[in-house]
């Protein structure tokens, strides 16, 4: 008997995600200076492994728009980070998102409470050495298919972009409040880099310096593309993107005409590329044979298969002010923290339940003053998708249009539209043989047999069974399907 044996190197893929809150205070320089709104954004700057434990650190950045004698934004930024304990050694990388951002005035300064979604894709080895083929045995042999790591990949861009106001929006005198979010619309992988394109959503609020429209809001979408070196990428690899916008500027400055109608803006982003890749081998996992009992350890592999799936989805929402806030006359600007508190998979899809919290700015009825509100707001969308109820789903949403509409005095609708980005994972399992001994010998039988196909019968446990190599049953029964017995089928044997 000679047996061979081959490394099957297979990886582990988890996204784990932990959620942190924050509180910020914000001091205010007049006591006098209202609150209307206020923004956060969050980034990691480096992601650690200490003994079983990874550890990701970054900061949260804080706008507060306020109101005195004119507008102004006050901007404060504290540090954060995140733990999660692993089993083994793992790569890891983590990104951060601000599900919920709410500001309230307390005493003389403005007090921000902010919450974090942290994921962490965990990319950890459960290579082992298989069995591939042994000769003078009867085997059964399975496919295994399973991801491995070929790199995280990471690059910086700079988005530089003009933004210029169509004739009917107001001039602008102050930039208050920047969002910026990114989604991917194309992503090709090459030899050894990968190359994508998408646009940055940039939504604006600005000041204009006008009685009857002191604030309003201005979105679009900057495009832009990143080329990631990427060595030892193949055109057939899955890649997992993640994009985080982490610095730059929006300014006003005028076009020809001399209007100041024009926002440039310099943003820089990062673009991280998790690439992995499906790995197959055909491994021993089950034998016997017809001359010697045989001891046969075997292992149970856990296998997992990643696929990524794209989808939009559009959802609406009413909002209704506070019974104790003035009546609204016309919405200014909306500002939305999507979190996913839920993802249940189905044959074909998956639910997803979301809270989102939105602050309105709007312009009081009757008054001309300014005035804002928080509300929450928890909902469910459904997302078609090639999974089952066995699939386990992680979602990523990212906010790709938000628009506001007056209903009422006392309402407003408010439109979003998602870019869903999907990653699906099918995990299955293998008993595999790791090792093979020979044991005693088996008790000779000599003669013609009758066998009669019991439920859950197949060549190979009836070959056990009796001591005979499937290519004998099949010289004696060519009748017999060989992947598939009846019950209660006759099978001859002689030895």
């Amino acid at each position: 008997m000679e047996i061979n044996t081959d490394r099957f190197n297979s990886d582990k893929l988890q996204i784990l995600t932990t959620k942190e809150k924050l509180r910020l205070t914000v001091p205010l320089d007049n006591v006098k200076q209202s609150i209307l709104c206020a923004n956060a954004s969050a980034s990691v700057n480096s992601c650690r492994i200490l003994a079983c434990d990874v550890r990701a650190e970054g900061e949260v950045r804080v706008s507060v728009i306020v109101e005195g004698e004119e507008f102004d934004t006050l901007h404060i930024e504290q540090d954060f980070s995140s733990t999660i304990s692993l089993e083994r050694d793992a790569t890891v990388h983590a990104f951060a998102r601000v599900t919920s951002c709410r500001v309230k005035r307390q005493g003389s300064s403005a007090v921000v409470d902010v919450e974090l979604s942290v994921k962490f894709i965990c990319i950890t080895d459960i290579s082992c050495d298989v069995i591939t083929s042994a000769t003078g045995i009867e085997t059964v042999k399975r496919n295994l298919e399973s991801d491995v790591l070929v790199g995280i990949f990471t690059q910086d861009v700079q988005v530089n972009e003009d933004i210029e106001l169509n004739v009917r929006m107001p001039q602008i005198k102050q930039c208050l409040l920047v969002s910026p979010s990114a989604v991917v619309d194309k992503v090709m992988l090459t030899d050894d880099s990968v190359m994508l394109s998408g646009d940055v959503i940039l939504s604006v609020l600005y000041s204009c310096g006008d009685e009857y429209e002191p604030i309003t809001q201005v979105a679009d979408r900057l495009p832009f593309s990143a080329v990631i070196p990427a060595q030892g990428v193949d055109p057939s690899d899955t890649a997992i993107i993640t994009i985080q916008v982490r610095d730059g500027g929006v300014m006003p400055k005028e076009n020809q005409q001399g209007e100041s109608r024009v926002l440039a803006c310099d943003l820089s982003i990062t673009c991280t590329a998790c690439i992995t890749r499906k790995n197959t081998i055909e491994a021993v996992t089950n034998a016997y044979s017809i001359t010697n009992m045989l001891e046969c350890t075997q292992e149970q592999m856990n296998l997992s298969s990643l696929s990524e799936c794209k989808k939009q989805q559009s959802v609406r929402v009413t909002l209704e002010k506070p019974e104790e806030m003035p009546p609204i006359a016309r919405v200014c600007g909306v500002n939305a923290f999507t979190d996913i508190t839920k993802v249940h998979p189905y044959n074909g899809g998956v639910s997803v339940k979301c809270r989102s919290c939105f602050h309105v700015v709007y312009i009081v009825s009757g008054s001309g003053e300014m005035a804002g509100f928080d509300a929450v707001e928890e909902y469910e969308i459904n997302i078609d998708c090639p999974c089952s109820t066995d699939s386990s789903v992680e979602v990523m949403l990212e906010n790709e249009l938000l628009q506001a509409a007056l209903i009422s005095g006392s309402k407003c609708e408010i439109r979003m539209v998602f870019g869903a980005e999907l990653y699906i994972s099918d995990p299955s399992s293998a008993n595999v043989i790791k090792s093979i001994e020979q044991g005693q010998e088996r008790e000779p039988m000599r003669g013609i047999f009758l066998y009669i196909t019991q439920p859950g019968d197949d060549l190979f446990t009836v070959g056990k069974q009796l001591g005979v190599s499937i290519e004998d049953i099949l010289a004696l029964n060519p009748e017999l399907d060989r992947e598939k017995l009846k019950q209660g089928s006759r099978i001859t044997v002689m030895r």
